[in-house]
This record gives structure tokens, sequence and C-alpha cells, in this order.
């Protein structure tokens, strides 16, 4: 990748907020709140896994820096953070260059923010809310949550492995199949 492809690289040393040997931090030029900065690696790297293990850490020190600044400049002052990366263009990552948001919260800035970074997915986002059949909604464990994944996942398998086995069975006897629904059509 061309050191020019980073919009962030073209930034000028005098527009960062902070920087260390390894990061510099600006604010976003497309904000979602007053206040929302990019952690990013001097270095262009792609994602956060890619990134070296003292650029990870050089990242982090500069988010804790740049929320210091924000604290000191913002007015009004944020009620919280929400703090994250996007790695890959499935993630919703735009720019090929590793950068971590900072995004100051407000008070009421939502309707309600529970759930934070989970909102990415929307219908997923607020696990604390009740669930459609109106019972109070339960945050599983994470071995239930993994527990419920494997369960959900086998079920699927054993769905498929039963539509095929119809199909089959189907195609042996000589019968036309239906393939959406891996059933004899008769």
């Amino acid at each position: 990748m061309r050191p020019d492809a980073s919009p962030f690289l073209a930034v000028s040393p005098q527009e960062w907020l902070c920087s260390n040997d390894l990061a510099f931090a600006i604010l976003d030029g497309f904000p979602v709140s007053p206040g929302h900065a990019l952690v990013c690696t001097r270095r262009l790297v792609a994602t956060w896994f890619e990134a070296t293990a003292a650029e990870q850490a050089a990242l982090m020190a500069l988010v804790n820096q740049t929320q210091q600044w924000l604290e000191k400049t913002l007015v009004p002052r944020p009620d919280g953070y929400n703090v994250g990366f996007n790695a890959g263009s499935a993630a919703g990552q735009t720019v090929p260059h590793v950068h971590v948001h900072l995004i100051p919260r407000y008070r009421d800035d939502v309707p309600d923010p529970r759930g934070g970074v989970r909102g990415v997915i929307p219908a997923k986002g607020n696990y604390l809310a009740a669930d459609r059949a109106g019972e109070q909604a339960v945050e599983p464990s994470g071995r239930q949550a993994g527990e419920q994944a494997v369960e959900q996942a086998g079920e699927q398998a054993g769905e498929q492995a039963g539509e095929q086995a119809g199909e089959q069975a189907g195609e042996q006897a000589g019968e036309p199949v239906d393939e959406q629904v891996g059933e004899p059509l008769n």
C-alpha cells in the first residue's frame, strides 16, 4: 500500500492532538459527536491485527492521553466514551489504515444508549431490553452464550443434513425432488 493511500497520513503534525513514537491522534473528519477523535499508527498498516504489539500499546496509550485532552478541552464535558476499531471491510472499515475511534458521548445524545458498541448490529445491540414476547431479558453468561451458539450451529447442521438426506432418498427412488425443501415432488 502506498503511503499516500491513507488520508490520516496527509494530516499535518501541527494538527495532531497528541502523539508518541508510533502513533498520533487527530479529530475525525466526519465526527459522530463533538470531539470524535482517531488514534492512528504512524506506519501504514491496515488493521489492528496486523499492527505490532508495540504499535497496539502505543495506540492504547494515546487513547488515554487523547481522552485526557478531550476532558480538558470540550465544553460541555463528555458524560462517557465509546472506544473501538473496525477491522476489515465486513466490519465497516473504510480506510485501510488502523485507527481507534474515541467517541465522546453525552447524556441523552440517543434515546437509549444501552448496548453501546453492540449497536453495530442494531437488532442485537441492547440485550438488556425486553424480548419480543415481553419477557424480561436476561444476559447469558459467556459460557451460556457459547453453548447457545454451538446449539444453534448444531441445529442448522442437522437441518442441512436432513435436507440432503431427503434429496438423496428422492433421487434414489427416481422421483423428482424440490431442491429448495429437499422433498419429493408428488
